[in-house]
């Protein structure tokens, strides 16, 4: 009868329990580097998204106010036409003079309802003649 012998040392090619779970353990990292990267991905595409439409929101209100400019809000607050996620406010920054001419400048900011604490998403300053000048 022929007698099987084992031997384990340098001749075995396989890996040891430790080598698997380090392997395992490296592979876990990785995959979870993954979908951490994938979902800051997402997080970031949505807000670029988002402030993408405000910026579209913006434009569409200054292209109305700025067709009737003596209307022109300040110091107001309001919401986007039917669109409860976008409000809008405006307020006064302070004056500026260029040679004879008094101009008054009008920070617009459009607010994004949506967010966890509504912030501004657009922010733009323009400058308008003062109500004396006009």
């Amino acid at each position: 009868m022929k007698t099987v012998s084992t031997r384990y040392g340098k001749g075995c090619s396989g890996a040891t329990l430790v080598e698997a779970l380090a392997g395992t353990a490296l592979l876990g990292l990785v995959l979870a580097t993954l979908v951490t990267a994938a979902g800051q991905m997402k997080r970031q595409a949505y807000f670029a998204d988002a402030r993408t439409e405000a910026c579209d929101v913006a434009d569409e209100l200054l292209t109305q106010w700025w067709a009737d400019r003596d209307h022109f809000p300040r110091d107001q607050t309001g919401i986007v036409g039917d669109q409860s996620r976008w409000a809008w406010r405006t307020h006064r920054v302070g004056t500026v003079t260029i040679g004879s001419v008094t101009g008054e400048i009008i920070a617009v900011e459009v607010l994004d309802r949506q967010a966890p604490e509504p912030e501004v998403a657009v922010y733009i300053e323009i400058v308008l003649p003062a109500p004396d000048d006009e």
